[in-house]
């Protein structure tokens, strides 16, 4: 009996829900579903449930040792359903709790409706139960309380929400590591200061010793470069770490003007290697005092120039989180993030003039699920460029400029490279900036890869000169050849909800190539209004027959369209 083992996988799922997994509820309660009647696609959704479990299950429920105090989120789903009203998700509590338990709401509507004696008829988190909740929260069983739709803990138990907002929901629920918490007696602080480190002079040794002790404790670790302004030469910092691994900056870390002057002059400044749950914060700045190396710098004219280094580099790390840090002023890109997993920058600031050369905000290339999310990006090149290899990138609410945009690519000049897949970019802000989106690749180059399923929704364009571009004929500086077509498939993208203002009369383009034509490209609403006087604002495309949802202004591979 096929629906035989599909019961009895959907029953193991549930009874780890019940004790100590409470991160998968909605998507088991989709499965648990088609218990009676299973397929194919039933079964797949099982198993990634159980591909996630696995890859997580270092993952505990965590109970304080403090106080525990009982509180409710819930969700607007109460007696939505549209068949019977029965509620599709439940929120139950404790009786015997000697003060009101709290019940936080998105919904303002609805805790007026338990509270007050008014009706709201769009509510639907209370509908018939009103008369029942008013009862309880006068005799103050429990107590009403807003909260906003970010912080809202039941959403990862009743819909379908984001990568970024699932992860960042997972703390909240109090989901914890345990396997590298049980091996030691509790964090331990490593003080720079306890290492030698003196203001004025190198403390690259000094971080060296205070990280080398920290990965091999077993216990979690923080390293803390305290307030204040520290020199720091050139350091590479290598795993692995045997417990969770926190590098706190709080102070202003700066590097040499000279990139003459580094130990090592092909290496990067601050380079990260082969770490597991690592966090890097503070509130700190890593200050690459790029100015005198900019004047050196001709790549702009010369793609065998001279190498200079970058801010931070990291490389082959997982499951990691970078956060409330800032880097300024790099010699070259700020961040370049190769072969790395499960990483998320999270209010992240870069900070450098809008003509500072090469100075790419972040680079990734060769990572699987990487998060941008709340992120100011002021730089003299891409805000993020997009490698090969990147799947299951998240960008979201990163404001960029100036600088030039959100590239993919440049793609194909290298015969190794490999598939790109899965770009989402959401909510971002473009102010200034010399693209908005944009995916860039080499004619006549030698790689055949693919790049499939971006999504580029919700945006806003301040005075950019190209919001949307797909340029398959990306040859800067005439440093390449043009004998043939990009050999580089592009399909399955939208592009949604774009507004705002361009200073060029060529608003959107897509140049695809002709030997591999661009396939399933949706467009939906755009408007775009173009503040130049270089006549009426356009569209360029070639290779490609868009799919077309609600408005465009101006409209999309038209040879023409007048400004709205």
């Amino acid at each position: 009996d096929v629906g035989h083992p599909y019961v009895s996988t959907v029953g193991s799922i549930q009874y780890a829900v019940q004790c100590i997994r409470p991160d998968v509820p909605h998507a088991l309660s989709v499965t648990r579903r088609y218990q009676a009647k299973t397929g194919e696609a039933h079964w797949s959704a099982v198993k990634t449930i159980l591909k996630y479990l696995k890859r997580t299950k270092d993952m505990f429920l965590i109970y304080g040792s403090g106080e525990l105090l009982l509180e409710g989120y819930n969700e607007a789903s109460f007696q939505s359903d549209d068949a019977d009203a029965k509620s599709q998700s439940e929120l139950g509590v404790v009786p015997s709790i000697a003060e009101p338990v709290v019940i936080f709401c998105d919904n303002n509507r609805a805790i007026a409706q338990a509270t007050k004696l008014r009706s709201h008829q769009r509510s639907k988190n209370i509908l018939r139960c009103y008369h029942l909740l008013r009862k309880m929260v006068s005799r103050a069983d429990i107590k009403m309380d807003q909260v906003s739709l970010a912080e809202n803990t039941a959403d990862p138990l009743t819909k379908l929400i984001s990568q970024i907002a699932h992860t960042e929901h997972l703390d909240k629920m109090g989901l914890r590591l345990m396997g590298w918490l049980a091996l030691g007696q509790g964090p331990v602080t490593y003080d720079i200061t306890k290492y030698g480190a003196k203001s004025g002079a190198d403390i690259s040794q000094a971080l060296l010793d205070a990280w080398k002790e920290a990965c091999n404790s077993t216990s979690p670790s923080t390293i803390v470069i305290p307030r204040g302004t520290w020199s720091l030469s050139q350091v590479k910092l290598l795993g692995t770490n045997k417990a969770p691994l926190e590098l706190q900056v709080q102070g202003t870390l700066q590097a040499n003007p000279n990139p003459g002057q580094l130990p090592d002059n092909k290496g990067e400044w601050i380079t990260i290697n082969y770490v597991n749950y690592f966090t890097l914060s503070g509130g700190g700045v890593f200050d690459g005092q790029g100015q005198q190396a900019w004047k050196q710098n001709d790549c702009h004219k010369n793609r065998n120039c001279a190498k200079l280094p970058m801010n931070l580099s990291f490389n082959f790390i997982n499951n990691s989180i970078i956060q409330d840090v800032t880097t300024k002023d790099s010699k070259n890109f700020h961040v370049n993030c190769i072969s790395s997993h499960n990483v998320t920058f999270r209010r992240f600031t870069i900070s450098a003039p809008g003509d500072s050369p090469n100075t790419d905000g972040i680079h990734l290339g060769r990572d699987t699920m990487i998060n941008i999310v709340d992120s100011i990006i002021k730089t003299g090149d891409d805000c993020i460029s997009i490698g090969d290899e990147t799947k299951e990138l998240h960008i979201q609410n990163v404001t960029c400029g100036p600088g030039h945009g959100i590239s993919v690519g440049s793609l194909g000049g290298y015969a190794e490279e490999k598939d790109v897949q899965g770009i989402y970019v959401k909510n971002c802000t473009f102010i200034g900036t010399q693209n908005g989106v944009r995916v860039k690749t080499w004619p006549s180059a030698p790689a055949t890869l693919t790049v499939s399923d971006l999504h580029f929704e919700d945006l806003i364009m301040d005075n950019v000169s190209s919001p949307i571009i797909i340029d398959q004929e990306y040859c800067p500086h005439n440093l390449c050849k043009k004998d043939r077509p990009s050999s580089i498939k592009i399909s399955n993208v939208s592009i949604k909800n774009v507004r705002g203002t361009t200073n060029s009369a060529e608003a959107v383009t897509f140049i695809c190539s002709g030997l591999k034509p661009c396939e399933n490209v949706e467009v939906g609403d755009i408007d775009l209004t173009y503040t130049g006087n270089q006549g009426p604002i356009t569209t360029k495309c070639a290779n490609v027959k868009p799919k077309f949802v609600g408005k465009q202004n101006p409209p999309v591979c038209a040879t023409t369209a007048q400004s709205a």
